[in-house]
């Protein structure tokens, strides 16, 4: 059975560990590069990611990580790679409008966090639908998926196809989420986040790679499925 294939783009090659700073800056402008984004993209990336990263530096990084593992995702499903690279690195751009001390908060959230957190997928659809429609879409739509779904209505402008692109964006995100913020977490979040993952699709090599870095993560060992 045909595995995801890891490009191991978001792991440092010597270290194992998840890239930040400006390695991972050239790992995503890079990739932006090879992926052919085009003149719309790069202005749109300038603008909000430039926005995001002066507002908060952890939700930029977690941008450019959910864009390049959506890519790879898009790669395996045969969609397009830009509009995955260029969508998951805009998808949370409404946390602009957060507060900081719920973006930088590291334990569980309580219920006030989470009122606060939710409106940000709105916030970033009006923030992008009049430059860039289906990026709207997807920064409105992507907790669709999960078991107490939220965001926007689906406006009348888009294609069923949107919506797929929506879900890699989504699973990308709750990936991000598991290997990244369990640094300090128990086990039981990751499975969280992977579960909801392992819900939204119906594609069995997709479930059993995320399984599999489940396992891993129990054990605290690098996986090369995703």
């Amino acid at each position: 059975m045909q595995m995801l294939k890891s490009t191991e783009i978001v792991m440092d090659d010597d270290t194992r560990e998840v890239l930040r700073g400006e390695a991972l800056e050239r790992a995503f402008f890079d990739e932006l590069d090879r992926a052919g984004a085009t003149e719309e993209d790069r202005a749109l990336i300038d603008v909000y990611l430039g926005d995001i990263k002066d507002y908060h530096k952890p939700t930029y990084e977690h941008l450019m990580r959910v864009g390049l593992n959506a890519r790879v995702l898009g790669e395996f499903l045969g969609l397009d790679e830009r509009i995955l690279l260029v969508g998951g690195a805009l998808h949370d751009i409404g946390k602009r409008v957060v507060p900081l001390h719920v973006l930088s908060k590291t334990g569980r959230f309580e219920e006030s966090d989470i009122r606060a957190m939710r409106p940000h997928s709105e916030s970033g659809y009006w923030m992008l639908v009049n430059h860039a429609p289906e990026y709207a879409f997807i920064a409105g739509a992507h907790h669709w998926f999960q078991p107490n779904p939220y965001g926007i209505e689906r406006p009348d402008f888009i294609e069923d196809e949107w919506i797929t692109y929506a879900k890699a964006i989504f699973a990308a995100d709750q990936f991000d989420a598991a290997t990244v913020r369990n640094d300090g977490f128990p086990r039981g979040d990751a499975s969280f986040y992977f579960n909801n993952v392992m819900g939204a699709f119906d594609e069995p090599d997709i479930v059993l790679a995320i399984e599999d870095i489940l396992r891993c993560a129990e054990h605290n060992t690098h996986v090369d499925t995703w």
